[in-house]
């Protein structure tokens, strides 16, 4: 089975790939509710709950980074927006995330860097 190289990743956000990111992650969870009761002879049980998703994107992307997080009517923790997350040039998660944190970081002899952090709200579509 063939590897996938991250460099072939890459992040849309409301609709537009935003060029310079080098890395995102993404986590899914699911509730396990406990529904142990006294016929389990001492083994406890479980039923799937309710799931979840969120995650971040960093890295060191340019100008249409600081237009859509710092610019007039960007993005700001709190906004609703899509988010397509792209493990190859065809297969990508996608769903609707609230911004939770934009983390921009400034060094004299740096890149500026960003970090974003999102919570998915409703479902998480998978690729095909």
């Amino acid at each position: 089975m063939a590897k996938i190289a991250g460099k072939d990743c890459s992040v849309d956000i409301g609709g537009s790939e935003i060029v310079g990111f080098a890395s995102w992650s993404l986590n899914t969870n699911a509730d396990a509710i406990d529904v142990t009761d006294f016929a389990g002879n001492g083994e406890k049980a479980f039923v799937a709950g309710c799931t979840e998703w969120n995650g971040s994107i960093e890295g060191s992307a340019g100008d249409q980074a600081a237009d859509l997080f710092i610019g007039a009517g960007g993005l700001r923790p709190g906004a609703t927006a899509t988010l397509k997350l792209y493990v190859n040039a065809t297969k990508f998660y996608t769903g609707s995330a609230i911004i939770t944190s934009i983390v921009p970081t400034v060094g004299v002899a740096d890149a500026v860097t960003w970090s974003v952090s999102f919570q998915g709200t409703g479902a998480l579509t998978y690729p095909a």
